[in-house]
């Protein structure tokens, strides 16, 4: 199979928790133990002459307002400028509605996510995105009220991937697919609805790469 990378990609992760996974803020080149380090790993036996670089800025309980306040440190005024640029944010923004009654509105959500996108363009307009839509599942009863929120905010990353001509991963429909084929519920996948099991990471992983598979 071929796939859209060039030689030399910087890929930069960006997102919350589930990017982060217990990355060190004081190693500039520390992965984390999840679906970035998998990337990286992958991506190094699958290209090993493309010399492709992965960087996770990725911050533990973030939401959309805190990742636009770090973005110019944390994306925009990297140097070298990364070639691509993952995007995987949201989850936090309707976890704090639940658990503090902080409400994120998905027009406020939708114009910040805009901004960051804007941002990384207008530094290097050719920079490649791909945006994964959040996910919740149901390993609780009251997750499933969570999706009145979070499902209006998936729809709006999968909008802006299509303006935007990005790379698109649901993770909701991934694991959804995945938990029908294989009849496993949701704490195979993740440990509490929301933060991967190692499997859930691998899974995120190959979908990521399948999404620069070449056409």
């Amino acid at each position: 199979m071929q796939y859209d990378f060039d030689k030399n990609e910087i890929v930069l992760f960006q997102g919350d928790s589930i990017t982060d996974t217990g990355r060190s803020y004081f190693r500039l080149n520390s992965l984390g133990e999840g679906y970035p380090l998998a990337v990286s790993q992958k991506l190094g036996a699958l290209l090993p002459q493309h010399n492709i670089q992965c960087l996770n800025r990725g911050v533990s309980g973030n939401r959309i307002s805190d990742l636009k306040r770090r973005f110019k440190r944390d994306c925009t005024e990297l140097y070298p400028f990364p070639t691509i640029v993952s995007i995987y944010i949201g989850v936090n923004d309707t976890w704090r509605l639940f658990d503090m009654g902080l409400h994120s509105p998905v027009e406020r959500f939708e114009e910040i996510y805009r901004e960051l996108l804007n941002e990384v363009l207008a530094v290097r307009k050719q920079t490649k995105l791909i945006l994964l839509a959040p996910f919740v599942l149901e390993n609780e009863p009251d997750k499933a009220e969570w999706h009145a929120d979070l499902d209006p905010k998936r729809a709006v990353v999968r909008k802006l991937a299509q303006e935007y001509s990005a790379r698109f991963i649901d993770l909701q429909e991934v694991f959804d697919e995945e938990m029908k084929k294989t009849g496993e519920g949701p704490l195979y996948y993740t440990v509490d609805g929301v933060h991967p099991t190692p499997i859930g990471h691998a899974l995120i992983a190959d979908r990521w790469i399948e999404a620069f598979a070449a056409e």
